[in-house]
């Protein structure tokens, strides 16, 4: 079994790609914030994404 090391983005970084995503436009830029500083992951992201 692989171990990968677990990286995370810091608050600027989540915010530089809040406002990345909001300059083109996408959608996601709430769920990217609440995935962020919730721990949300992948996986639930798309189960819910598809519930609806």
């Amino acid at each position: 079994m692989q171990h990968h090391e677990l990286s995370f983005l810091t608050p600027e970084q989540v915010a530089a790609v809040v406002e990345y995503l909001g300059d083109h436009n996408a959608p996601d830029g709430l769920i990217v914030q609440f995935a962020a500083y919730t721990g949300l992951r992948a996986g639930s992201w798309k189960a819910c994404a598809s519930a609806t």
